[in-house]
């Protein structure tokens, strides 16, 4: 069984844990699989004590910009796209002076601007270069500017809990 099939067969069975939770209330459960939204983690979490997200999160990263307003009432740590990779930079260069190898930690970034005009741009960019001998934070900050309209636009509630 591959590890795609893996995750979906056999089928989750949320109503199980739920009913773990009620039949032993002092027990701490965490839901964790096949949770793709933050509209789907509220469904969740009102049955059990927690929600990971996990794939979904790794592919739009940007989906949790929102999570301390949503969930705990706070408000949310970063006003855009922009303001993210601008905070990432300095811990990239640190990493690279260390030796860390920059598609290390691009890899983890590469969705930021997922459902944005420029996201292409932005994966080929950081994928074409960040294993260039030498590569460094000068490679982020290049790929920035092939999304710079939509790095600016602040995360947002609409609708259903969707965020932009």
């Amino acid at each position: 069984m591959s590890p795609k099939q893996n995750r979906e067969v056999p089928p989750l069975r949320y109503e199980f844990v739920h009913r773990i939770k009620r039949d032993f209330p002092d027990l701490e459960v965490i839901l964790n699989g096949g949770v793709t939204s933050l509209d789907a983690a509220a469904a969740q979490a009102i049955h059990v004590d927690g929600v990971m997200i996990g794939r979904a999160a790794y592919r739009d990263p940007w989906m949790l910009a929102v999570v301390d307003s949503r969930f705990f009432g706070a408000s949310d740590p970063l006003a855009s796209r922009r303001e993210a990779v601008l905070g990432y930079l300095p811990y990239v260069a640190r990493q690279c002076e260390e030796g860390v190898p920059l598609h290390a930690m691009t890899r983890h970034i590469l969705g930021l601007f997922n459902g944005q005009r420029g996201a292409k741009r932005w994966r080929r960019h950081l994928s074409e270069n960040a294993r260039s001998t030498n590569a460094g934070a000068k490679v982020i900050e290049s790929a920035l500017t092939l999304v710079a309209a939509e790095a600016a636009i602040p995360p947002r509630h609409t609708g259903g809990g969707v965020y932009l």
